[in-house]
């Protein structure tokens, strides 16, 4: 059960890719597939649509696990999308029809000390099997008192090759001369586009031998409550002309598999800037592809690039609504590795002949190899004994004991957990977004309302553009000479996404909004400058990261509360007074 194999998803692909060479290996395979509306085949296999809603998708789980009888349900999906297949109804239907819960699942992230959420430790430790696709996963796991197995994604490595002739695959695109970066990626929030842009525009290459193939939608549908961010209006605001491959359609897998693998073979990096990877299919197609891949040094991006690739350190981090740590790419650093591979053909030839190498131990063959292994020997231990923590797994005991203290250290601090990641009604509002939203990290309620700057009057022009680089949000004019009443000014201060005033015309504003918790942009004794040029430029700069925004945000309460030890108290009443007098 995962993402159909019929969609052009990471999910999908995988479910495709293995769920065909099983079957070629003798095993019998029924696919329920997320987002299928009516039955359907794929290479043979017969796919069965699932819900996506988790009452609708355990009823339909069981009533497919009753008609196939089948050996395993194997599920490829989020820990915490899977929560109702813990349940113990769920559990004791399954048992009772001799059906092994085998959860193959990805970890991005992880708490500060190395493990997971504890809800999520507790669906985990209700799975008789647990297998994870990453290194870094395995290493999360085991933090929490919970064996899994390790078996990674794979690559097609005779589709995904190096080309006979790179001149003559850059040519295809127009691309011949150049020096090519490729950015393979959705629009998400996930995904850190912006800082992609940032990382390419420090480069110092003339702009007729520089391509950066940014293979994503112009504006992206996911999480529309902590993302609204059109990347063509980003791009022209930054005057990159040599940026091209943004399309309309909002999902660049939609791409042909044929035009895709023509597009690795014409790159000569490929750049992932996310904060966070269960994988990452295109780190390794690019490694396949004879592609120098360069990531952030995060999560699964790091076993990735491993010696043959960068993973490039991180320079700052948060935490996100599972308290997840989540650490961003430093762009000086990845600039600086691009441009030394841009400067010195050699060492990218070497780097590019080095990640082919280490490709080719991820076939899907191999991949599949694995899975059929670990099945057929898993087969012949009774379900019985499967159930919960097996022989060979971590003392039931000694897990429970472990979920048990997670409880209890982490009880009130923990998001809820999401039963799919695919119904929006049943899902946390993100904290880390485009355009930064600080407030709904103070609400925490889905939502809330759309992003709102709040601009002194006379700059208010200055920072329109920011409607059309971020969809949805509202720029509003305030008149220092006219402030709205108390209550009112309060209001609008809680739910603004920025407060601009670079001349400082809006009296104590800067200090209100420190005491509140509001990213504030402009002329202050209390907040730290913005590296940026003109006030457009700075108001991107914390809309597009969180890290500063919140970093900037805290500091300035500081020293509110060091200096101004009654601000808190003083803030309010400045601002009611002047806007009576």
């Amino acid at each position: 059960m995962s993402d159909s194999p019929r969609l052009a998803t990471g999910f999908g692909l995988v479910t495709g890719e293995v769920c065909k060479r099983l079957a070629g290996l003798g095993h019998e395979i029924l696919v329920l597939g997320w987002w299928s509306s009516e039955p359907a085949e794929y290479f043979g296999l017969d796919i069965r649509p699932c819900p996506v809603h988790p009452k609708r998708a355990a009823a339909a789980v069981v009533r497919h696990a009753s008609q196939f009888r089948p050996h395993y349900l194997i599920t490829l999906g989020d820990i915490p999308w899977l929560g109702y297949l813990a349940a113990a109804d769920v559990r004791r239907a399954l048992s009772q029809l001799g059906t092994k819960w085998c959860i193959y699942y990805p970890v991005d992230g992880t708490l500060p000390d190395g493990g997971l959420p504890a809800n999520w430790v507790s669906i985990l430790s209700e799975a008789d099997l647990a297998v994870t696709m990453s290194e870094f996963g395995t290493a999360a796991t085991t933090a929490c008192g919970i064996d899994a197995t390790f078996i990674p994604h794979g690559c097609d490595t005779e589709l995904f090759r190096p080309p006979r002739d790179k001149e003559a695959a850059k040519r295809r695109f127009g691309y011949e001369g150049k020096f090519v970066i490729l950015s393979d990626m959705r629009n998400h929030r996930r995904k850190m586009i912006p800082r992609a842009l940032d990382i390419v525009r420090r480069l110092q290459v003339p702009p007729d031998k520089l391509v950066f193939h940014l293979h994503t939608g112009s504006q992206g549908r996911e999480d529309a409550d902590s993302y609204s961010y059109n990347v063509r209006a980003d791009i022209e605001l930054l005057g990159l002309g040599f940026v091209t491959g943004v399309h309309d359609n909002d999902d660049p897998a939609g791409f042909g598999m044929a035009e895709l693998v023509s597009l690795y073979s014409a790159a000569d990096v490929h750049l992932l800037t996310s904060f966070g990877e269960g994988f990452g299919l295109p780190t390794l197609q690019a490694a396949s592809s004879g592609v120098v891949p360069i990531a952030a040094a995060n999560s699964a991006s790091t076993e990735l690039a491993g010696s043959h690739g960068y993973a490039i350190p991180c320079d700052t981090r948060t935490t996100d609504e599972f308290g997840l740590v989540r650490k961003f790419i430093d762009r000086r650093r990845a600039a600086s590795v691009l441009q030394a591979l841009y400067e010195d053909p050699r060492l990218l030839d070497a780097r590019a002949l080095a990640a082919r190498r280490f490709a080719l131990d991820f076939s899907w063959d191999h991949v599949v190899r694995k899975w059929d292994s670990l099945l057929r020997e898993e087969e012949k231990t009774p379900l019985s004994e499967a159930s919960g923590h097996r022989a060979g797994r971590a003392p039931a005991g000694a897990s429970r004991q472990r979920i048990r203290g997670l409880n209890g250290a982490r009880r009130g601090k923990q998001a809820p957990p999401r039963p799919t990641g695919h119904d929006a009604s049943v899902l946390p509002v993100p904290r880390i977004g485009v355009p930064v939203r600080l407030e709904l990290k103070r609400k925490a309620t889905r939502g809330a309302s759309i992003p709102l700057v709040l601009a002194e009057a006379s700059c208010a022009h200055q920072v329109r553009d920011l409607e059309a680089i971020f969809p949805g949000t509202l720029v509003l004019n305030i008149d220092g000479a006219s402030l709205p009443a108390r209550d009112q000014l309060q209001e609008l201060i809680d739910m603004a996404t920025l407060i601009v005033d670079p001349e400082g015309r809006l009296p104590q504003i800067d200090l209100l909004c420190a005491t509140r918790g509001a990213s504030y942009l402009g002329n202050s004794a209390i907040w730290p400058p913005v590296e940026e040029g003109s006030l457009l430029l700075k108001a991107r700069s914390l809309l597009t990261d969180y890290a500063l925004s919140e970093k900037r945000a805290r500091i300035a309460r500081q020293r509110v509360r060091h200096a101004v030890p009654a601000a808190f108290d003083q803030a309010t009443k400045t601002v009611a007074k002047s806007a009576t007098e």
